[in-house]
């Protein structure tokens, strides 16, 4: 049984086939497809782990946080304030007009932003790195999330 590689081992300082043979892996043929599969579904696809997706309710909080937008508040809270002092008499129009400007630019930031993350998502997809990597002694052009401990990278110019 192979041992894992963990934080603490140094695998860049040990002889090519000291590791090979830690990671039971042949420098000739590279992995076989069966360890592949089992080790993908030991260690899971190589990739970054994410953070969380923030909740589209916090997104559009965070397009108040501004100190312009606390200023239009703070007249809005001043307007009212005016308008409850002069007797209330109708609309607080400039109160109403204020805060509907703000809500309308808060909605409009956030729908721009979703706009943006949903752009990035897609050319993250259109831009997926592939590698060269030698498996049951065949080249193979692998997508880089497949890649598992102890394959074989085949550089070339431009990698």
């Amino acid at each position: 049984m192979q041992q894992p590689i963990d934080a603490t081992d140094r695998p860049w300082s040990e002889a090519a086939r000291a590791l090979l043979a830690r990671l039971d892996a042949c420098a000739e043929h590279g992995l076989a497809v069966v360890k592949v599969r089992d080790r993908m579904q030991l260690d899971g696809p190589n990739e970054l782990h994410r953070a969380p997706p923030q909740p589209a309710w916090c997104r559009l909080l965070a397009q108040l946080q501004d100190p312009l937008i606390y200023l239009l508040l703070a007249a809005v809270l001043v307007t009212l304030l005016v308008w409850q002092l002069e007797g209330a008499a109708g609309w607080p129009v400039d109160a109403v007009v204020i805060l509907v400007i703000v809500l309308l630019n808060a909605l409009l930031g956030f729908l721009q932003e979703a706009r943006a993350r949903r752009a990035a998502a897609a050319l993250a997809r259109l831009t997926a790195v592939t590698s060269e990597v030698l498996r049951d002694g065949r080249r193979q052009r692998v997508p880089c999330v497949e890649l598992v401990r102890g394959d074989l990278l085949l550089l070339s110019e431009g990698d």
